[in-house]
C-alpha cells in the first residue's frame, strides 16, 4: 500500500505543478509534504519500521479529498469570475498601525516573564537542550526552575502566543511590502523569542518558510515598485540568502544541544531526523486509531483551538466544558502521553497527522469532509492573495502555509490557540478599503 500511496500522492503532484506553475499553491506544497512523508515512512530507512496499510489508505483519501477541495475552489472560483467582473472589490490593505503596536506591547508584557526566567537560567549556566528539557517537564507538570503558575500559563497561551504567531507574518508581509527594516526586525526578535522560551525547532522551520514564501511572492512585483524601493528589494534578496542560513544553523544548533541534553551525544543528523519525525507520523498515526476508542467530536477535535480558550474563562465562572471538548482534550492528551517504538532505537509520540484529528471528529468520514475543507480554505486565500493583492490575504496564505498546512504532519495546528486565533485576530489589524481592479 505505501507504494500505491507514493504514485497516487505523485500524480497529484505533478498535476498540481502543471496546473498551478508555482511551488507554493496549496495542492502542489501539501502534496509534495506527504509525497516526502511517504518516501521516508516506506523504505525502512535507519530501521523505522513500516506503517499498516490502513494507515497509509486514510492518510491517502485524505490527501485525495485536500485535492478535490482546492480543484472545487477554482471551478467556485471561475463560475463566480469574481475577478473579473469589474465591479469594486472589497480589500484589506492597509495596516491599521495603532492595533499593531498594541498587539505588539501586549505580546512582549506577557512573555517578559517567561524570557527574564530563560535569561536568569542561561547566566547560571544552563544551556538550550536543558532548557528544552525542563520546558517539556514543566509542561507535563514537574516542579522545576521553567515552572510556570497556572495563570501565566493562561496568558501565554490564549494571548501572548496568538498574538506572536499572527505578529510575525504580519511583520514579515509589511517588510516585503515596503522594505522597512523595523518590520524585519520585529519579525526575526519575536521568532527568535519564541525559539528561545522552550527550545522547541519547530518554529524555527516554521519561520524559514514563511521568509521563503514571502521572497517568492514578491520577486516579481518589485518590478513596479519605485527605483528605490527596487532597489531595497533587490539588496535584500542577496542578503535573504544569508539569513535563511542563519536560520537553518540555528536549528541545526538547537538540534544538537537538545540531543547532547537528552542522551549525551549529538545524534542530530538532519536525514535521520526527517526519517524519524516525519516518517514516524504515518505509523504513529496508524497505531492510535487502532489503539484509541474514540467517541467522535464532530469537529471540536480539529477546532479545538477556537473552543478551548472560551471555555477556559468560562470555566473560571463555574460553567464546565462540553463533552465533546473534553473529549478532544483527552485525544490530544493521549498523543503525548502515548509512546511507542518506531524503529529499534527510536521512541515516539505526539506527530499522528491531521489526519489523526480529523478521524477523531468522525471517522472516515470525518477525513473526507474535514480534508476537503481545508483544502478549499487554503485554495481560498491563496487566490484572494494571488488575484487581489491583498495583504491581509497575504498574511493569512503565509501563516495558514507554515503555521498549519505544512505542519500538518504533526497534526492539524488549529487544536491550539496559538494557530486558530489569528486566523480570526487578522481581520483587527488592517483597514478595508475599496479598490477598483
Amino acid at each position: 500500500m505505501s507504494i500505491i500511496s507514493i504514485l497516487i500522492v505523485s500524480i497529484l503532484f505533478v498535476t498540481g505543478i502543471k496546473a498551478d506553475k508555482t511551488f507554493f499553491s496549496p495542492l502542489v506544497s501539501f502534496t509534495f509534504l506527504y509525497l516526502v512523508v511517504f518516501i521516508l515512512s516506506a523504505f525502512g530507512w535507519f530501521g523505522i519500521y513500516l506503517a499498516s496499510d490502513k494507515a497509509y489508505m486514510l492518510i491517502t483519501l485524505g490527501i485525495i479529498m485536500f485535492a478535490i477541495g482546492t480543484k472545487a475552489r477554482k471551478r467556485y472560483s471561475l463560475k463566480n469570475a469574481f475577478f473579473r467582473t469589474g465591479k469594486i472589490l472589497d480589500a484589506s490593505d492597509t495596516l491599521n498601525i495603532k492595533h499593531y503596536k498594541l498587539m505588539l506591547m501586549l505580546c512582549l508584557s506577557v512573555l517578559s516573564f517567561s524570557a527574564s526566567m530563560i535569561f536568569l537560567f542561561l547566566l547560571k549556566g544552563g544551556t538550550i537542550g536543558d532548557i528544552y528539557i525542563l520546558a517539556a517537564h514543566a509542561t507535563d507538570g514537574e516542579d522545576n526552575e521553567l515552572t510556570k503558575g497556572g495563570f501565566q500559563i493562561l496568558l501565554e497561551s490564549y494571548i501572548a502566543y496568538p498574538l506572536l504567531y499572527l505578529l510575525v507574518p504580519v511583520s514579515l508581509v509589511e517588510f516585503f511590502n515596503s522594505y522597512k527594516k523595523r518590520y524585519l526586525f520585529v519579525a526575526i526578535f519575536l521568532a527568535l523569542l519564541r525559539v528561545g522560551i522552550d527550545a522547541r525547532r519547530t518554529y524555527l522551520a516554521a519561520f524559514i518558510m514563511m521568509i521563503v514564501i514571502c521572497i517568492v511572492m514578491h520577486r516579481k512585483d518589485i518590478l513596479y515598485f519605485s527605483k528605490e524601493l527596487c532597489d531595497k528589494a533587490k539588496k535584500f534578496q542577496k542578503q535573504s540568502i544569508i539569513w535563511i542560513l542563519i536560520f537553518g544553523w540555528i536549528f541545526i544548533f538547537v538540534s544538537q544541544q537538545r540531543s547532547i541534553a537528552g542522551n549525551g551525544q549529538d545524534d542530530s543528523s538532519i536525514l535521520r531526523t526527517l526519517t524519524y519525525y516525519y516518517g514516524g507520523s504515518v505509523q504513529f498515526f496508524g497505531d492510535c486509531i487502532e489503539t484509541t476508542k474514540i467517541n467522535y467530536t464532530l469537529g471540536i477535535s480539529s477546532l479545538r483551538g477556537f473552543f478551548a480558550p472560551i471555555f477556559g474563562v468560562l470555566n473560571l465562572f463555574g460553567i464546565p466544558s462540553p463533552d465533546l471538548l473534553d473529549d478532544a482534550n483527552t485525544y490530544l492528551t493521549f498523543l503525548h502521553a502515548h509512546n511507542m517504538m518506531i524503529s529499534p532505537t527510536k521512541e515516539y509520540n505526539s506527530f499522528a497527522t491531521a489526519f489523526f484529528q480529523f478521524y477523531c471528529d468522525g471517522g472516515i468520514l470525518g477525513i473526507i469532509i474535514l480534508s476537503f475543507l481545508v483544502g478549499f480554505y487554503a485554495q481560498s486565500i491563496f487566490e484572494k492573495m494571488v488575484v487581489f493583492g491583498s495583504k491581509r490575504a497575504e498574511t493569512t496564505y503565509v501563516f495558514f502555509y507554515s503555521n498549519v498546512m505544512m505542519l500538518s504532519f504533526v497534526n492539524i495546528q488549529t487544536v491550539l490557540a496559538l494557530n486558530f486565533w489569528p486566523l480570526i485576530l487578522v481581520g483587527f489589524l488592517y483597514h478595508k478599503q475599496s479598490v477598483n481592479e
